[in-house]
């Protein structure tokens, strides 16, 4: 059993379904019973559902406003654009994000701010067997990987999730950030991040997408 066991798992991982389903039976009825039942389980799983439909008005080609708050909320943004395509892949199991533009970092040499060049690439989607979305960014700012996950609310037009992010500044790792994307219309949404080790409503920066004119 403990053999069999391993061999599912390496199917599984390997997404090799047919192999799965034909699986040799061992004769004893009650393991075939619960080998079915867990191949139909995980069979369950491998496809889109209505909730990946939800991601659908984040598709298409977008231009960027990013608005980072260095003083705290309420302090004065200080504005950076870019563009960013977001497209099914993997047959509509996640949407993609390919963002470039640049952001307005701190200049250790002057003391001000520069523009340094930006680009990011990031998923969406959502898990079956989990049943929430999850996400995940990488930039050429970073070597990490940010993942979070979380749940859209019940009209369809704020997915809100959570994860970790290290600050490499304050010597802390992990520190608990809020995303929320509000969906505000066919050709806007809204990215805001929360650090909610700071406050439940400090918001560190957001992002306005506004669908490109065809």
């Amino acid at each position: 059993m403990k053999n069999r066991t391993i061999t599912l798992l390496l199917l599984g991982t390997l997404g090799l379904t047919a192999l799965a389903a034909s699986f040799p039976s061992t004769g004893n009825a009650d393991e075939n019973a619960q080998l079915a039942a867990g191949l139909q389980k995980w069979l369950s799983t491998l496809n889109p559902s209505k909730h990946h439909e939800k991601l659908a008005p984040f598709a298409g080609d977008w231009n960027t406003v990013t608005r980072m708050y260095f003083g705290g909320p309420g302090s004065p943004a200080v504005e950076s654009s870019g563009t960013s395509t977001k497209k099914w892949v993997l047959g509509k199991r996640h949407i993609m994000e390919e963002h470039k533009g640049f952001m307005m970092m701190p200049d250790l040499k002057t003391g001000g701010m520069k523009k340094t060049p930006y680009e990011g690439i990031g998923f969406v989607g959502y898990d079956n067997y989990r049943n929430m979305y999850t996400g995940s960014w990488r930039s050429n700012l970073g070597t990490n990987v940010i993942s979070h996950t979380g749940s859209m609310d019940p009209g369809g037009k704020v997915l809100r999730s959570y994860g970790k992010m290290d600050e490499p500044m304050l010597n802390v790792i992990g520190r608990t950030v809020k995303y929320e994307m509000t969906i505000v219309n066919k050709d806007q949404h809204i990215l805001k991040v929360y650090d909610l080790h700071a406050g439940d409503d400090y918001l560190v920066f957001d992002i306005t997408y506004t669908r490109k004119a065809d």
